[in-house]
């Protein structure tokens, strides 16, 4: 039995090019999309076992997606495909929900050990970008940068900073609860914030809101 697999990005050299890598192996790419939206309704007809996400696309970008596809389709796993290997992007992707983080560089093994890796659940981590993780765990740094926070993110801090509490910012939203509450999950982490006191107090010396 093969694994199925879609990959969404706005490349189509990279959807071509893991086409042909994965020729002659148990793994079946089955869609391809160039943008999360055409993603998001691919997914209402057929939903693979593992799907291949960008971070950066037109439209709603990875770090948009992964939540909305965490409450839809709890069962699908997600391997970030990227070229981004910023220990930021590997930690905050982990922390939404993705169970892998590829490179877009990587060689024909390392994408069929992450996939197959993912597909039994368990977490995979480009090997390449390992010794850069462990190192970053071991030396910790306070934040002194603003965090990359994307369209969503920052309507979800405002509405936070505003004293809304999740379900009323799901409904201003028109987003289901999971969601808001893993946006607010990941504000709590990009921000270093152990609650929403802290959030908005940090936000507020960083001109966030």
């Amino acid at each position: 039995m093969s694994i199925r697999i879609a990959i969404a990005d706005d490349h189509p050299l990279v959807i071509n090019g893991i086409r042909t890598m994965l020729d002659n192996t148990d793994i079946e790419l089955i869609a391809g999309y160039p943008d999360g939206t055409s993603l998001l309704e691919g997914l209402k007809e057929c939903v693979p076992d593992v799907l291949l996400l960008d971070i950066q696309m037109p439209g709603k970008t990875g770090e948009e997606l992964i939540p909305v596809l965490q409450e839809f389709y709890p069962e699908l796993r997600i391997i970030v495909l990227t070229g981004f290997d910023q220990i930021f992007y590997i930690k905050s992707m982990i922390y939404l929900g993705a169970l892998g983080y590829l490179l877009k560089a990587s060689d024909k093994p390392t994408m069929l050990s992450a996939i197959h890796t993912v597909y039994a659940y368990k977490e995979f981590i480009d090997p390449a970008l390992k010794p850069d993780l462990e190192h970053a765990q071991q030396n910790r740094m306070p934040h002194i940068q603003k965090p990359m926070l994307t369209p969503r993110e920052k309507e979800v801090l405002k509405l936070i900073a505003e004293g809304l509490n999740s379900q009323e910012i799901a409904d201003r939203l028109f987003l289901g609860l999971r969601t808001i509450k893993n946006y607010r999950l990941s504000l709590l982490f990009k921000l270093d914030a152990k609650n929403s006191i802290i959030l908005i107090k940090k936000a507020a010396e960083m001109r966030l809101v």
